[in-house]
């Protein structure tokens, strides 16, 4: 903090060179503070200028200098310089007082900078606690969901509320390119441009494209929304402005479904600018939630292959054609061995 000062001379302070590159409170009253962890006290300009003479004439309209460094346990946190416009000594009292009243504001910042931590701790816990219940609701949900669809809207549901604003969930078609399978948003009077993007295939995307980069390597990706406007491809230009214009320069994160070593799609998050951009933990967070998202659409998908193979199988085993006798009817039907037993 700086009063009385003018920013060109806090400028020129920081910056001047002592002569070998460093700046020159690397060799003048910061370093000599912080190093003896006593006070220094300046009566006059030219008293100033003998003894740091890297700083000559700096800062200007001052004359007489306290230096005083900030302590906490011993160990130097800080720098308090106050400074006189005329030449002036101190007295044993005046130094006394200067000394109390660093140590007062020592001790004030060293409580602030505690309180921060722990609010900071304390935040971090909680955010904790809810990625490990968004986690569990995400597995609980893709679990139970009947058709690849259900789970696939399960998770963009439960990341839109109140995780993101927005999400969309990619699947490769028949040609390769990612399609917007499911989009949701949390804002209900957004609801329409949603509708408008599912169902629409990304185009023209750059190679450094989030998606395309979690579709490509398999991990998760922060995305840069300062050209949000350039990677809505394959949507309508007054779709894109309107997207565009509503999440702002927010933050954005990209990350694979994977199941078994295979890539099966991308799902991507957006949070609006008023909101905590993301950050790593949200990026180990949607990882694992792809993992267990990719998993769970792996195996239903498995599922209706071994149900399709199930079915031809029975097909195959039952007669082509049923012999004709008079005065009966005849058919032909399957029945599982696991059923039969039973």
């Amino acid at each position: 903090k700086n009063l009385g000062l003018s920013t060109t001379d806090i400028e020129v302070m920081r910056d001047h060179p002592a002569g070998s590159g460093t700046p020159a409170w690397s060799c003048g009253p910061i370093a000599e503070i912080l190093g003896a962890r006593e006070p220094i006290l300046i009566t006059s300009r030219p008293e100033w200028d003998r003894r740091f003479p890297a700083l000559r004439g700096l800062p200007q309209g001052q004359e007489a200098f306290a230096l005083l460094p900030l302590l906490v346990d011993g160990q130097p946190i800080g720098l308090m310089t106050l400074g006189w416009q005329h030449p002036r000594t101190f007295s044993p009292h005046e130094t006394g007082l200067l000394v109390a009243v660093a140590g007062q504001t020592a001790a004030a910042m060293e409580r602030a900078r505690l309180y921060d931590a722990e609010r900071n701790a304390l935040a971090a816990a909680r955010r904790g606690q809810r990625r490990l219940a968004l986690l569990a609701e995400v597995s609980s949900r893709l679990v139970t969901a009947a058709t690849e669809g259900e789970q696939l809207g399960c998770l963009a549901d439960l990341l839109t509320a109140g995780y993101a604003d927005w999400c969309t969930v990619l699947l490769p078609d028949d040609t390769g390119r990612l399609r917007r399978q499911t989009v949701r948003v949390a804002d209900p009077a957004r609801l329409r441009l949603a509708e408008a993007l599912t169902g629409t295939v990304l185009e023209a995307l750059p190679d450094d494209d989030p998606r395309v980069v979690a579709w490509q390597t398999g991990r998760a990706v922060a995305a840069d929304l300062t050209e949000l406007g350039t990677r809505l491809g394959g949507t309508e230009p007054a779709i894109a402005a309107e997207v565009a214009g509503y999440l702002g320069s927010g933050s954005a994160m990209a990350a694979p479904l994977v199941a078994r070593g295979q890539r099966l799609g991308v799902f991507n998050v957006w949070r609006t600018m008023h909101r905590t951009p993301f950050d790593a933990d949200d990026a180990r967070l949607l990882a694992d939630l792809g993992r267990r998202a990719g998993t769970a659409v792996d195996n239903l998908r498995l599922l209706a292959a071994r149900t399709r193979v199930a079915a031809r199988l029975q097909d195959t085993l039952l007669p082509a054609l049923l012999p004709s006798i008079d005065g009966m009817e005849l058919a032909a039907g399957y029945l599982v061995a696991e059923d039969a037993a039973d």
